[in-house]
């Protein structure tokens, strides 16, 4: 028989399968691993993105997939919701997590070098997510905004 903890770990699995949130930080503490995490219809996500989506959920961040990527359902929108053009009250405080990847520790808006990424023009994650060059591209390589 299944216990009540074992359906909201089905609960938070499933919805992190989806690139949802789950219902609380508990719940992402307790069930869920950087493996549980994909983006929407379940797709895959760079295990650097998977680590940014799940440290918030951990913290009581809940928003899902849609906060990192720019929408796939509508046309004409250019940046995610939680983008690099000041979503951050008091500014970004950026961190280098993984080569190539930054996240704001205030408000978990990810971030990638293209530099790290010559052909990020093709990776249907890579075209959704804003833009940071890191410091070893410094100065030879621009961000598209």
């Amino acid at each position: 028989m299944a216990t009540v903890s074992d359906s909201y770990a089905v609960a938070a699995r499933t919805r992190a399968h989806q690139g949802i949130a789950p219902r609380s930080a508990q719940d992402a503490r307790r069930y869920l691993t950087v493996d549980d995490v994909y983006g929407p219809g379940g797709k895959p996500l760079p295990e650097p993105l998977r680590r940014i989506l799940l440290t918030a959920w951990r913290a009581g961040f809940f928003r899902g997939w849609e906060y990192w990527l720019a929408d796939l359902l509508y046309e004409g929108l250019p940046y995610p919701l939680g983008d690099i053009q000041g979503t951050c009250r008091h500014g970004h405080a950026w961190a280098w997590i993984a080569p190539g990847w930054a996240t704001c520790s205030r408000c978990y808006v990810a971030a990638f070098c293209p530099g790290c990424a010559p052909d990020w023009e093709h990776d249907w994650v890579l075209e959704r997510l804003p833009q940071r060059v890191c410091p070893a591209h410094q100065g030879r390589v621009r961000a598209c905004l």
